[in-house]
C-alpha cells in the first residue's frame, strides 16, 4: 500500500479481503476491473469476488477482467507462475458471468504487444501468420475455432443489467 500512495500518488487505496470489501460498496460503481486477479483464486472464492463485484456495481455497470487463456497455444502464463490456479476460455467466463449474475458482453484478444521493431515484427506476424494457423490447428482438431482466442491473455467485459432485465431474468 504503501508504494501505491508514495509511488504511484493514489490516495484511494485499501487492502482487505475483495469480496468482503466489494460487499460493503452495493451499486456503487460503474466500472470494476479485475486485471490479473482471477485466475489466483479458487472455485469458491472466484464465485464470491465476481458475485461481490456484481453487487458493487450499478445497474448497467460492467465488470473487465484480463485473465490467462486456456485456448493459447504453449502459453506459459498459467503453469509459469505456481499462484495460478487456472486458465479460462470465452466459454468458461461466460459461465462464470452468467453463474454470477451478470451478461457477458465482449471477449477480446491481447494481441503481442507492438513496442518497438521487434514488437512490430511479433504483432504482424501473429496476425498474418501464427493466428491463422492455429485457428486452422484448431477447426482440424476440435472440429470448431473454440471461441477464436488464442493469444496468452483475454480481455471479457460483463455488465449488470438494469434493474427491469434483472426481474424478468429472476436475478
Amino acid at each position: 500500500m504503501a508504494y501505491a500512495r508514495e509511488e504511484l500518488k493514489l490516495t484511494n487505496v485499501a487492502r482487505d479481503d475483495a469480496a468482503r470489501w466489494l460487499e460493503t460498496r452495493r451499486a456503487r460503481f460503474a466500472c470494476i476491473l479485475a486485471l490479473d486477479v482471477l485466475e489466483h483464486l479458487e472455485t469458491v472464492a472466484l464465485l464470491s469476488v465476481v458475485r461481490a463485484a456484481r453487487e458493487a456495481l450499478r445497474p448497467g455497470g460492467c465488470l473487465v477482467v484480463h485473465v490467462p487463456n486456456a485456448l493459447a497455444p504453449m502459453s506459459p502464463l498459467r503453469y509459469a507462475d505456481l499462484t495460478h490456479v487456472r486458465a479460462f476460455t470465452s466459454g468458461s467466463l461466460a459461465q462464470l458471468f452468467r453463474a454470477s449474475g451478470l451478461v457477458p458482453r465482449a471477449f477480446r484478444e491481447t494481441p503481442p504487444h507492438a513496442r518497438g521493431p521487434a514488437g512490430i515484427v511479433r504483432r504482424i506476424a501473429w496476425k498474418l501468420a501464427l493466428r491463422p494457423a492455429v485457428k486452422a490447428w484448431m477447426l482440424a482438431a476440435n472440429g470448431d475455432a473454440m471461441g477464436g482466442i488464442y493469444t496468452a491473455n483475454m480481455i471479457a467485459v460483463a455488465e449488470r443489467a438494469a434493474d427491469g432485465a434483472e426481474r424478468a431474468a429472476g436475478h
